[in-house]
């Protein structure tokens, strides 16, 4: 855990001897991001779950729809404003200039209903290629 830490981490601040006993795995750090998280959920997703569920599951049917009336070219120029299909590179919009080479192993789309502005793909190249793109319609 401690290179995903090393990337959040602030300088000079308060969280910072958190966030390091976070990155060595201490329980008592464990024990206050599981109740941070827990109360997070709680009061601010838990209330909206039928509405989150109901958006992805619309997203999911449109984007099937879309790919069975227009392939994977209709599928993907509909990810977003940043999103760019010209086969074989997919452009997208991104806060760091870097190339995701799928090496045949596909790319998993996942609709992220808190995603306001552009897709993210996941930091870690050894993982399944993924990009969470924002819901087009709420």
């Amino acid at each position: 855990m401690a290179p995903e830490v090393r990337r959040i981490r602030p300088t000079g601040s308060a969280a910072a001897s958190w966030l390091d006993d976070l990155g060595r795995g201490k329980p008592g750090a464990l024990r206050h991001l599981r109740r941070s998280l827990h109360l997070y959920f709680k009061a601010l997703v838990e209330p909206y779950l039928q509405v989150v569920d109901q958006g992805l599951r619309t997203e999911c049917a449109a984007g099937i729809q879309r790919y069975l009336r227009t392939g994977p070219e209709g599928l993907l120029g509909r990810l977003g404003p940043d999103v760019h299909w010209q086969w074989p590179i997919l452009t997208v919009g991104y806060p760091v200039d870097r190339d995701l080479h799928l090496d045949g192993r596909g790319l998993l789309l996942i609709p992220g209903y808190f995603y306001l502005y552009h897709p993210v793909a996941l930091a870690d190249p050894r993982l399944r290629p993924v990009l969470v793109f924002p819901l087009r319609d709420r």
